[in-house]
Order: C-alpha cells, then sequence, then structure tokens
C-alpha cells in the first residue's frame, strides 16, 4: 500500500512484511506472494460507503449513509472491529435491514476479529450479521464490496469471499 505522499520508498507491505530484497546481483525472495483472486463483476456499485469510527461518535453517519440508498457500508472500526454503543445499535439495525456492513480497522496493521463483547463490541456486530473484513483496509474493502454488490453477490456470498481475501493468509488449528 502507499504510504507516503511522495517518497521513492513510498510503498510497504504493512504486517505482512517485504517480498525481498535485490543485493547486488542476488535478489532474495522473502516470502511468495498470495495466490491471485479474481472476480467477474458485470459492474462496479458506486453507492458503498466508507464510515471510520472516531473519539466520541454517535450513529448519525451510519444511519445517513443507509437511509440514503447506500447499497453496503464498509465501517473502519476501533482496534479489532469495536464501535461505540450508538453505532452498533444502529449497525444492528442495518444489517436486519439487508445492507450488508463490512468491518475492518483503522488500525495500519492487523485483522478484526469479533473478540470482544458489551454494547460496542465487535462480537455484537458480528452477531448482528456484519462481515469481518480480515486484514483489509477500508479502502480495499470498500472496492471487494462495491465489486460484490455490482456483481449480484448475496450476504453469504460476500461473507465466504471476504473470508478467502481478507483471512487468506489465516490458517485455523485444531
Amino acid at each position: 500500500m502507499k504510504a507516503h505522499s511522495s517518497r521513492t520508498d513510498a510503498f510497504r507491505s504493512a504486517s505482512h512484511g517485504k517480498l525481498g530484497e535485490v543485493d547486488g546481483e542476488t535478489v532474495t525472495i522473502a516470502r511468495l506472494p498470495a495466490p491471485r483472486q479474481t472476480l467477474t463483476a458485470p459492474r462496479i456499485e458506486p453507492m458503498v460507503d466508507l464510515i471510520a469510527m472516531t473519539m466520541g461518535c454517535d450513529d448519525r453517519l451510519i444511519r445517513a449513509s443507509a437511509a440514503s440508498g447506500a447499497k453496503a457500508i464498509v465501517l473502519e472500526a476501533f482496534g479489532r472491529g469495536n464501535v461505540t454503543p450508538a453505532v452498533a445499535n444502529a449497525a444492528t439495525e442495518i444489517c436486519r435491514a439487508g445492507i450488508p456492513l463490512i468491518v475492518t480497522s483503522r488500525c495500519g496493521d492487523g485483522r478484526v476479529l469479533p473478540a470482544y463483547g458489551g454494547p460496542g463490541g465487535g462480537k455484537v456486530l458480528f452477531d448482528a450479521g456484519a462481515i469481518f473484513a480480515g486484514d483489509l483496509s477500508g479502502r480495499k474493502a470498500r472496492i471487494l464490496a462495491a465489486a460484490l454488490t455490482g456483481a449480484d453477490a448475496g450476504p453469504e456470498e460476500m461473507r465466504r469471499t471476504f473470508a478467502r481475501i481478507g483471512d487468506r493468509q489465516t490458517i485455523a488449528l485444531p
């Protein structure tokens, strides 16, 4: 991802580290890229909103997004996927209304996980039907949501696709 607006070393690989390096005439590969993921979308849906959580924010923006016709909402949550209690209540209503709600983190590194309960915990969003986007940034999740919505993907297909792409390097142990 682009991390600086003008430097020649403007791009970085966040929490996954570098792919490799060139040292003289030697190229060292540190890790292989993930397999290519493709998606056929006949159109890109522009009505996908991206809303970032801020300290003490209320539910105005997320409710306005839903009321104005958003086809999906990407919510950049705190840390692992937490929001304020007011946003959690609105998000629950939005999920129940059938609008896909995708949760990402405002943090630059790490992935979202419905680990915390309580009135604004990510578990509340997950239980309401929100889709957790793994380690995708809000901007990347918005692009994927716009493509999936443009392809008329249903909620379960969206959930599977976000799990496959956003958590592509996660290995579940028994």
